[in-house]
């Protein structure tokens, strides 16, 4: 913020500059000021300024006058004078009705010959020519040029003198001419609050200019006139004129809510005080998609980078993948099914009969049809037969043209979980290897054993978000036996067939026999016999 004696001085500067007229030392009239500044609204953050202006040289509906040429009048010699002294001095006078800059050029000659000799004169009215004649006629003559148009004058004789008069000379007064200023355009000075923004040059009808890129606000405008080092008191203010944010009521546009991802997404409406509302989300946060490129979930991760990775592709996407087979057949094609995952790699092309010598292997056998197998130091990619990446591998053409054995290029890594390689080689990719650096995936559950007896036994584990298994979790409480049903519901480690009544001929324990044939009861052998007696 500006401290009072900064705003007060930079007031008082307008105020002096507002009122002050700088006039050139040539005594020419000031500028007239501009009338009739009006600013209105000319589109989306848009105000058009026009002001009015009427001058002897310039008016915006008419423009600037067509330029009059300049005059010259030769003072001295006078026409025919003799006995001129040397080295003489010839003068002139010149004028523009359009205080237009005059620059002249002296002509002189012998009146015997036709060439005449140039003196480049300036602004100057007056040169003082060297090493002429004694007793000698000379023609002169003067041009001037205004910037658009030249002129020249009719031409003098004077003759010199000679040797002994040396007489000064004759033929009028030098008088001395005070140049005009050079005629610069004429410019608009735009001031918007008081700080100018743009200088407009002054064209035929025009008198305006668009400020253009507004922010809402309310602004108001003056003019002044420019021409050289000439400057128009300022115009009277304009109205002031208000940009307002947004103009039709309930009209929307997008906006940037600054939360993460497809979440940034949103859309402002224009309320009852012409101005934007507040940026409402338009896109709500979904499950993190793994190949998309977007943050799904607003968490500013995304993809495989995101550990709450959905899904591994996007169903029916697809993509190349080699067969393992040779030649052609090599060339296979995967899928993304239903579970968002690689289906196989499907063969593109079928083998057929191999026609000609082309490097390429149609039957699918691992050679070409050329006699030559392949050139001395060529090399081409191979599969080493072994698992996941390590089967990339390089075959060099050795000495005999014939292809070498199959190097491995591609080294085993520790396995990682997320990118549907066999890093470590063992044919088992991602968390199907239990050398996975990730044990599990956020959110994933399996069941569990939680040590104790009956129905408590049955557990769930939950995978975290250090992606590994949590504590086994019991499904059931344990709650009161209720019948002989093969279920510990109180989890003591019995079922209620345990207690048996050995003489109420039911089978409590169903272990298919009852009372005395059942081991539970036969603790007296003499009470047994009996009872088979019996």
């Amino acid at each position: 913020m500006r401290s009072l004696p900064e705003a007060f001085g930079n007031i008082l500067d307008f105020f002096k500059d507002l009122f002050k007229r700088t006039v050139g030392s040539s005594g020419l009239q000031p500028l007239p000021t501009p009338l009739g500044v009006s600013a209105g609204i000319s589109g989306n953050n848009r105000i058009s300024v026009i002001w009015d202006y009427n001058s002897n040289f310039f008016t915006c509906d008419g423009g600037y006058p067509v330029n009059s040429p300049p005059t010259i009048t030769l003072i001295s010699p006078q026409n025919g004078a003799i006995d001129i002294g040397i080295p003489p001095t010839l003068t002139w006078n010149g004028d523009d009705a359009n205080r237009d800059d005059i620059s002249y050029v002296l002509y002189l000659k012998e009146s015997t010959s036709s060439i005449w000799g140039e003196y480049e004169a300036s602004h100057e009215t007056t040169y003082t020519v060297q090493n002429l004649n004694f007793n000698m006629m000379y023609n002169w003559k003067v041009s001037a040029n205004d910037g658009t148009s030249t002129v020249e004058s009719d031409p003098r004789t004077f003759t010199t003198g000679d040797d002994l008069g040396n007489l000064p000379p004759t033929g009028g007064v030098i008088r001395d001419i005070t140049t005009r200023p050079v005629n610069e355009n004429l410019y608009f000075e735009v001031y918007r609050d008081d700080s100018l923004i743009e200088t407009v040059p002054a064209e035929q009808n025009e008198c305006n200019f668009i400020d253009e890129n507004l922010q809402p606000g309310t602004y108001i405008y003056r003019v002044r006139a420019k021409k050289g080092s000439q400057f128009s008191d300022f115009s009277s203010p304009s109205s002031p004129v208000q940009i307002l944010e947004c103009i039709i009521i309930g009209d929307t546009q997008p906006c940037d809510t600054g939360l993460n991802g497809i979440c940034s997404e949103g859309t402002q409406t224009c309320n009852n005080e012409n101005e934007w509302g507040s940026c409402e989300q338009t896109a709500q946060t979904q499950l993190e998609l793994c190949n998309d490129l977007l943050d799904n979930d607003c968490d500013d991760l995304i993809d495989n980078k995101d550990p709450d990775c959905a899904v591994t592709c996007l169903t029916g996407q697809t993509r190349a993948c080699s067969t393992g087979s040779n030649g052609i057949c090599s060339e296979g094609t995967q899928t993304c099914n239903n579970e968002n995952e690689w289906g196989s790699c499907i063969q593109n092309l079928s083998p057929f009969v191999e026609i000609e010598c082309d490097n390429i292997d149609q039957d699918c056998d691992g050679l070409d049809l050329c006699t030559v197998t392949c050139s001395t130091g060529q090399t081409r990619a191979c599969d080493t037969g072994s698992n996941g990446i390590c089967s990339e591998g390089t075959q060099t053409c050795n000495n005999e043209n014939e292809w070498g054995s199959c190097e491995q290029t591609a080294q085993t890594q520790l396995e990682l979980c997320t990118d549907s390689l066999d890093n470590d080689c063992d044919d088992l990719i991602d968390n199907e290897d239990p050398d996975c650096a990730v044990t599990c995936l956020t959110g994933q559950t399996r069941t569990c054993d939680t040590g104790s007896d009956g129905i408590c036994s049955d557990g769930t584990q939950t995978c975290n978000n250090g992606n590994e298994w949590g504590s086994c979790i019991q499904d059931s409480p344990s709650s009161t036996e209720t019948e002989c049903d093969n279920i510990d519901q109180d989890c003591n480690g019995s079922d209620l067939c345990t207690e048996i009544i050995c003489d109420d001929e039911i089978d409590n324990d169903n272990n298919g026999v009852k009372d005395c044939f059942d081991i539970g009861c036969q603790t007296d052998i003499f009470w047994r016999i009996y009872k088979v007696m019996i």
